[in-house]
């Protein structure tokens, strides 16, 4: 073998053959599958129509539904007792028994 084969089959070993998109997409899918889970958001927005009263849009996001569903049932509630529509019946502080 002479020095310019050398050379070249050396270059050969050296450089990094190029991958095909089976490989290019088995490897786009591992990053993904071995990513770190965000965070949960969580989103409030108050409107106010036209009569006046208070529109809530309320996004709670979370891995555990139980969990999911009491925080968002409890901040609905608050909202909700804080920003009473203006046609609402006053409920009872006692639980409405009389």
């Amino acid at each position: 073998m002479t020095d310019k084969q050398a050379a070249a089959a050396a270059d050969a070993e050296h450089t990094e053959r190029r991958q095909t998109p089976t490989e290019r997409y088995h490897e786009l899918a591992m990053s993904v599958a071995n990513r770190q889970p965000s965070q949960p958001e969580h989103a409030l927005t108050l409107t106010r129509n036209a009569k006046g009263d208070v529109q809530v849009e309320l996004t709670v996001r979370s891995a555990d539904l139980a969990e999911l569903e009491t925080d968002a049932t409890a901040t609905f509630d608050r909202v909700c007792a804080k920003y009473p529509r203006a046609d609402a019946v006053p409920v009872p502080s006692d639980g409405g028994e009389s």
